[in-house]
């Protein structure tokens, strides 16, 4: 159960009223389905006006409790919710999640000041609608070959903490985002936790967990929004890695497929 204060639960429900991905009842629903809360639903009266239905989401999920033993189930949908907000409503969320002990908070999305797609009409139309997205069904075999490299991330600091996801490139290199490993001085409280996913049933799996390599290699670059870092025990032995390949042409890396 999530006790909220007062004046915290008026700010939330101003910021999450105002949400386009909560003004209607079907994408309220597509909501709390992705946020993993789809059991839910039946329990809860999402139709009406914003206000009230939100009103009512937070009520019931705050009074529901933790859906596992780390994840409050209110904290899932805010950790959801956190993707579609602008800095200073993710800052909030932030400060809610940690406050009231409902997840570890995913790290914050950096600002975006420059749109560099199409800027006419007919290229945003063809990016959004244009592209074939019908896949063989070996592409599902394929992703969950892939996923086995995927880690989630979990920093901690003496003020706050977050999480985020990377995948291996090497038996110990580890490639993820600047934005949720930004300086090596955060290695000595990160931890890297490979199979961190539920099976067809909804059971978690047995997680596997290893630390930075102590004095190993570790570069990021802001620009670019990726850091390298080198972790101890050589997990890709057990878990794989995504070998990647230099383009000459491009400052930049290419997973190969």
């Amino acid at each position: 159960m999530v006790n909220l204060e007062a004046e915290d639960r008026k700010q939330l429900i101003t910021l999450l009223k105002d949400l386009p991905e909560l003004a209607t009842e079907r994408s309220r629903q597509q909501i709390l389905e992705l946020a993993g809360l789809k059991q839910l639903i039946p329990m809860i009266n999402l139709s009406g006006a914003s206000f009230v239905a939100v009103s009512e989401i937070v009520s019931y999920l705050s009074n529901y409790g933790r859906l596992t033993y780390d994840d409050e189930a209110l904290g899932q949908l805010l950790n959801t919710l956190k993707s579609l907000t602008g800095m200073q409503q993710q800052e909030f969320l932030d400060m809610l999640l940690t406050k009231y002990d409902m997840m570890t908070p995913i790290a914050r999305l950096p600002a975006i000041n420059e749109w560099r797609g199409g800027k006419t009409t007919s290229d945003v139309l063809e990016k959004i609608i244009g592209e074939n997205t019908l896949r063989p069904i070996s592409f599902l075999q394929q992703g969950l070959q892939v996923a086995r490299s995927v880690a989630y991330i979990g920093v901690r600091t003496s003020q706050e903490r977050w999480s985020g996801t990377g995948f291996l490139v090497a038996q110990d290199l580890l490639l993820t985002n600047n934005h949720v490993l930004p300086s090596s001085n955060l290695l000595a409280d990160t931890i890297f936790r490979f199979n961190y996913e539920e099976n067809f049933q909804g059971e978690a799996q047995q997680t596997d967990e290893y630390r930075p390599k102590s004095n190993g290699a570790f570069h990021t670059n802001q620009a670019l929004d990726y850091t390298l870092v080198q972790l101890g025990g050589e997990p890709g032995k057990k878990w794989g890695w995504l070998p990647l390949t230099y383009r000459t042409h491009l400052t930049s890396f290419t997973v190969l497929k």
